[in-house]
């Protein structure tokens, strides 16, 4: 039977730095706990499933979270501007990582992403800016618009040959980011997706890409190296604008771009095979 705790004032008061939800609540309501600032540790029953949105936001103090393999949903923003959460292992029951569900979190370090999630949603770990690294499973099928947009500290990335879709700014201004290995089954590299990484140094995109989107990789000041394996591809304008390292780019014969493209790359040498 569905039993919601809505507020945390149904089992303590809102000073409180530890808290032991009891068992028999099946969900933690949207905003269940919003704003308690004071709240340093909460410990969930093996009955929870879900955790609505906004349900820790503005935990300020919040540090410690411990739950069950039962949890399948973390809501839009569940953990937005938890401050003190240093790391954070997901349930490997949970499915859907909610749209902002850590955004703001400044002191993640690390976060563990099982293999039964298939969606990082928009925004999921935006503003992360001490997140060092995060693994992808091969589960995931969806990086949302902004998902690691601001992870200052995020060195390298491997996305999955299982992710079918990359959205708009999904790494941008990641500034630690030297690698980024796309084996991803997407079409096209989006809007601004690695816009502002400038301390990538090399870049081989799928055969699956064919087009590259405006911004995709401007101001990528290192950026030296890219390869594009695809048979043809579009690349729009600004696409690598502000890329003044950009000394060798090999691409299709059939290749086209704007005719300035690179003109922000003097030392460009372009090989078309």
């Amino acid at each position: 039977m569905k039993r919601i705790l809505k507020s945390i004032d149904q089992i303590a008061g809102r000073d409180q730095r530890e808290v032991f939800i009891p068992g028999g609540y099946t969900e933690i309501g949207e905003d269940a706990f919003r704003d308690c600032d004071r709240l340093e540790k909460v410990v969930f029953p093996d009955t929870v499933t879900k955790i609505a949105d906004g349900a820790f936001a503005g935990c300020k103090a919040l540090a410690s979270v411990e739950m069950y393999p039962t949890i399948t949903e973390i809501g839009a923003f569940a953990f937005k501007g938890c401050g003190a959460l240093v790391s954070f292992e997901i349930p490997g029951s949970v499915t859907v990582i909610g749209s902002g569900a850590f955004d703001g979190c400044t002191s993640l370090a690390g976060v563990v992403i099982p293999p039964s999630v298939t969606i990082i949603g928009d925004l999921a770990f935006r503003g992360c800016e001490a997140l060092a690294s995060v693994v992808i499973p091969d589960s995931v099928t969806e990086i949302g618009e902004g998902a690691f947009v601001g992870c200052e500290a995020l060195a390298s990335v491997v996305i999955p040959e299982s992710v079918e879709e990359i959205g708009n700014y999904a790494f941008e201004d990641c500034k630690a980011l030297v690698s980024a290995v796309i084996l991803a089954s997407v079409k096209k590299i989006r809007y601004a997706v690695f816009s502002g990484c400038e301390s990538l140094i090399g870049v081989v995109t799928p055969e699956s890409v064919t087009k590259i989107e405006q911004e995709a990789f401007s101001g990528c000041k290192a950026l030296a190296s890219v390869v594009i394996l695809a048979p043809t591809v579009t690349i729009e304008y600004s696409a690598f604008e502000n890329c003044p390292s950009l000394a060798r780019i090999n691409v299709p014969g059939s290749a086209r771009w704007a005719e300035d493209e690179f003109a922000d790359s003097p030392k460009l040498k372009i090989t078309r095979r």
